[in-house]
Formats: C-alpha cells, structure tokens, sequence
C-alpha cells in the first residue's frame, strides 16, 4: 500500500512539473515576441536617427549655409515626393481646406445679417420698368420715356421667343439649369480661361447677375478686394431666390431686367426698339443679336455704327455656343449667321417719333443719369419739369427750318440754336441740328457738341477782360492801330504765318467799337496780347464758357479769333447771358424739378450766382 501511494504521488508531481515547464514555454514564448516588435522598433527608430544624422552631416555647419543648402531644389524634390513629403502635404491640404470652409462659413455667417433687410420672395415686384414723362416749364408733355400706348416693359415667360432663352443661357450661363444659384464649375472654368489670356470672363450665374442688377447695381463698380462683399452677398440671395423661384421664372426676371443698350432695359423694350415687334415673335438671329448685348450695353448698342462689327462677331459667339450646348444644330447656327442682321435694325429715330424737342430732351437725360445715376432713370417712374418754353421751341425750330433754305449760300450745312434765359439761366429752346430724322448727323446735337466759336468768342475772351482792366483804362473809344502783326502773332513762323481781317485789309488808327463792330482780327489779337491769355481765359471761363481751351494749356494768340480751342454751344450761349446780366454768371441749367414715383423731390432748380465781370465792362 505504501508503494502505491509512493507511485501516485511521484506521478503527481511530474505532472505539476510538466505543467509548470509548459507554462514557463508559454511566457518564455511572449516575452520573446515582445522583445522582437521592440527591436524592431528600435531598429526602425535607430535607422532613422541614423538617417537623420547622415542628412544632417552632409550639410554645411554653418547655420545660415545650412538653412539654403536645405532649399536646394533637388533636396526640395526628394522631400515632397517621399512618402514623409506625401503626408505632409495631405496634412497641409486637410488644414487648408478645413480652414477654407470655416472661413467662407464665417463670412457667409457676416454678411448674412446685411442682409434681413433684402426680401427675395419679392424680387418679381422690383423687376419692373414704368414710365417717366418730361413736361417743359408749362406742364406741355414733350416725351414719356420707355414707350407708350401698349408697349410694354416687362412681360410673362410665356411672352418671350424660347430662342431668347436658349441664347441668353448659352452665352452668360451654360450652367444655369443644372446649379443651385452658384456654379463652382463656372467659376473654375472664368478662372482658367482668363489664365488662358482669353476673353475676360466673369463666374456668376444668372441668378447672380440678376441679384446684382436689381439690388447691388450702385456697387457693380466695385473690383477686387472691394467687391468680395458684393459678391458674397449675390451667393447668398443667389441660393435663396433658386429656392424660391422655378428656373423658368428666374431666367425671365432676368430678360426683364437685362439693359439692351441705351434706353432699352428688358427684352420687351429691346425687341420692339430694334425689330419692332413682341419679345415671343423673336426668330433665332434676333434673338441672338440680343443676347450679345447686356454683356457691355455700351459698347453693344445697335446704334453705336463704329463698334457694329464687335456686335456681329459676338452674336456668332451666341450661335456657336448654342451649337456646343445642342439647342441648334450647325446648319440653323450658319443659317443664322448669313442674315444681315444689322439691315433689319429699325431707324434710332423712330423710337424718338412722338418726342418733342427731342436734342434738348435727350440732353436732360444724360444729365440726369450723370447727376442721378445710370440706374435710378433706367429704372423709371420720373416726373420731370425741364426749362424749356415749347412756345419758345416752336418759334427756334422754325427759325431753324427757315435757315436752312439758305445754307448753300454759305457751304454750311447743318444748323444750331440755343436761347437762354437771361434772368435765370436756364435753356428755354434748344434745336441740335436742321433735321432730328436727317441720315447721319441729325441726332447729334450740335448745340451740346465742341464746335469753333470763330469771332464770336472776341467779346467774351479779349474785350471784356480789356475793359476790365484797372492798372491802364481802356473804353469803346480807345485806338487799337489795324496794321501788320505778323511778328507777334506767328512768332519765328511768319512766312508761312500771316493775320489778316477778312476783307484783306488793314483800318489804320480804329477805335475798339469799330473793330468790334467790324470784327476785325487784328485789333483783337492786339486786345487778347495786352490782356494775357491766361487772365483771358480766366475772364471767358468765368463768364460761362467753362470748355473753350479747357484741355490746352499751350494755348497762344490764336485763341484770339477762335482759333485752336472749342467750345460748347449752350455754354457760349450763357457767356452772352452773363454780359446781358451786368457781369453776372448763373449756372447753365436745363431740369427744373425731378420727382420719382412716389413724390420724392429728387433735384430742383436753385437761383445762384457770382460776380464774373465789372458791371461797366459788361
């Protein structure tokens, strides 16, 4: 028995040895594991800091060596194209773009509270274009602007030629209806064209241009870092009004709005001024010629002849971009292109067909638009009480039609007049040529345009400075000798130089009321000489000739006989005023009272003036 305890035990205890053993295997085991991955990394580690090292030991000791030997290009390169190098910029990248996105987040934030103010949901109500009417002096009507009768402005969707649509997005917008307001892609591709060195190209949408059109026009004018704000703005609403409106809705707000050159602002006015007819009767040349314009109304204009060969190139722009976008095949696009475009254009005076006084009219609006701005009298809805007298009209254009029976007795061909207030100064008539309707030069007005005053600028520039004259007294009755003065008047040029009266005489011994009387040329070169030009020209600025020789400083003697320098026809005409008032300048004026659509006094007529001559050289 007690063998058999003996072998049971021994058993036992190889047993728990042999687990013992094993167990001791296992650990043995780990440890050994543990021990490999911690060589390695201290492999790892110790090749790096012996790379390291090396690195460092094939640079220059000295620190500022050192500091450009690590930019060399080659060791620039082996960096950022290992896989350190590649991390690094994904970093950089990561950080940059989270960066950007809190930022345009932020910014949109900001501005977002500008914002309160601006209703989208009512930007179909500020898309419209109503009427102003210019009346003279006397409440007489003389021109509603921006049409009359049924003509209208601003019309339905479903009023407006499909062609007008499809140009307009080929050419401002290929995105239009696949964006949300805003257009990465377009943006992109702005951006690579112009690094191209290709045509300026902008990143707004539609919707875009059409936010800025309607609320930010005033700020168009703004450019780089001073229009971020502008443009952030337009992203803003830009996403707010493609929410709001359907794409079919924004793009015809935008053809309402859109300027077409000149007066013409929407698609309505566009098609009636220069085709004659209804903006849904447009066929597909029309249509593009149109949707060249709003990119530069100006320089667009079918009215502005010089530059109709840009709008032609561009209206094949239009065509061949709705080619590229599949709205038109290429024989439609060639079609097109082969129609005179420009034969088709109505006549500019017929839209002026019912205006009266139209030079005089046309002459209030541009300064109105220069006062008031562009924007404000596009937009309409003006109530506007000018200086002219129609009576007073009448009287001038008949005078005119009158005169220029006659004009081949003197070789001229074209004929001015302007009749000033003198009491007041303001235009009380005003004609800019013989005929408005006449081809070629009818429209432009003459009395507005920088003409040769010849001897009818002596009173103004030479006499009245003479006689004004304190130091040496000089009256009606003091002698200017009429003689020879080449010597003065050419200088070192007087053998190819010669002033002579236009009889081709010489008086002698004049008086000044002789030579004035007379106007002769030498006695008023002789005046303009004892005078000085420059106190000459302070003395016809002052009276009211603001323009003559305003751009030359060199001016000399010539100017005398209205030789070398122009000047405006109404502001001589004013000149003249001053004299009849004693001396006394009053600005030249034209508008007398300027209401909008609400009653709102915009501009009204002031009485000012300023002592610009002695009463008794006057």
């Amino acid at each position: 028995m007690n063998e058999l305890r003996k072998k049971i035990s021994e058993k036992v205890r190889n047993h728990k040895v042999s687990r013992t053993n094993s167990k001791s295997k296992k650990t043995s085991n780990n440890l050994s594991l543990y021990a490999n991955l911690a060589h390695k990394r201290r492999t790892k580690k110790d090749a790096a800091a012996r790379e390291k090292a090396e690195y460092l030991a094939s640079l220059p000791k000295n620190p500022f060596l050192r500091f450009f030997a690590r930019l060399h290009p080659k060791r620039v390169f082996k960096y950022w194209f290992s896989k350190k190098g590649l991390f690094m910029a994904l970093k950089i990248l990561g950080v940059m773009v989270l960066i950007g996105v809190i930022s345009i987040a932020g910014l949109f934030a900001y501005f977002q509270k500008d914002l309160n103010q601006i209703r989208p949901e009512e930007l179909a109500k500020r898309v419209q274009t109503t009427v102003s009417k210019y009346y003279d002096r006397n409440g007489e009507l003389l021109w509603e602007d921006k049409g009359t009768g049924d003509y209208k402005l601003v019309v339905d969707s479903s009023e407006i030629s499909d062609w007008a649509k499809k140009a307009t997005v080929a050419i401002e917008d290929r995105d239009f209806y696949k964006h949300k307001g805003i257009s990465v892609s377009g943006i992109l591709r702005a951006v690579v064209n112009n690094f191209k060195g290709g045509a300026t190209q902008g990143g707004s949408t539609l919707t875009q241009q059409l936010i800025k059109q309607v609320y930010f026009a005033d700020e168009s004018a703004e450019r780089g870092l001073a229009g971020i704000p502008r443009k952030i703005k337009e992203m803003i609403l830009a996403i707010e009004v493609e929410r709001m409106y359907s794409k079919d809705e924004v793009i015809a707000l935008y053809l309402n709005e859109s300027p077409y050159g000149g007066r013409r602002n929407g698609i309505q006015s566009g098609a009636q001024t220069y085709f004659g007819k209804n903006a849904k009767d447009l066929t597909l040349p029309e249509a593009a010629l149109l949707a060249a314009i709003p990119n530069n109304p100006a320089i667009y204009n079918p009215y502005n002849t010089q530059l109709n060969k840009s709008l032609v190139e561009r209206q094949h722009k239009v065509l061949n971009d709705m080619v590229e976008m599949g709205y038109i095949s290429k024989d439609q696009a060639e079609e097109a292109k082969k129609f005179d475009i420009l034969a088709s254009i109505k006549p500019e005076q017929d839209q002026y067909a019912n205006m009266k006084a139209p030079h005089f009219v046309q002459e209030v609006k541009k300064k109105l638009e220069k006062e008031l701005g562009v924007k404000v009298v596009r937009a309409g809805g003006l109530t506007v009480k000018t200086t002219l007298d129609l009576r007073a009209q009448n009287a001038a254009e008949a005078s005119v039609a009158t005169g220029a029976t006659t004009l081949y007795t003197s070789g001229a061909d074209n004929i001015a007049l302007t009749s000033v207030d003198v009491a007041t100064g303001q235009v009380i008539a005003q004609v800019g040529s013989v005929d408005y309707s006449k081809a070629g030069y009818g429209q432009t007005n003459a009395a507005t345009s920088a003409l040769d005053p010849g001897s009818s600028i002596k009173p103004i520039l030479n006499y009245a400075p003479l006689f004004a004259k304190t130091d040496v007294v000089y009256t009606p009755g003091t002698v200017l000798r009429d003689e020879n003065i080449d010597s003065l008047y050419c200088g070192g040029n007087s053998r190819s130089c010669q002033l002579r009266n236009a009889t081709r005489a010489f008086y002698g011994n004049v008086p000044i009321r002789f030579s004035l009387g007379n106007s002769l040329n030498i006695p008023a070169v002789k005046a303009l000489s004892i005078v000085g030009v420059n106190e000459g020209l302070k003395t016809a600025h002052s009276l009211g000739d603001l323009s003559y020789c305003s751009n030359n400083e060199n001016a000399g003697l010539s100017a005398a006989i209205g030789g070398g320098c122009s000047v405006r026809q109404d502001e001589h005409t004013n000149a003249y005023a001053s004299l009849a008032r004693g001396g006394v300048y009053k600005p030249l004026s034209y508008v007398i009272k300027v209401e909008n659509s609400s009653g709102e006094v915009l501009k009204e007529w002031k009485d000012s003036s300023t002592r610009a001559l002695d009463e008794q050289a006057a």
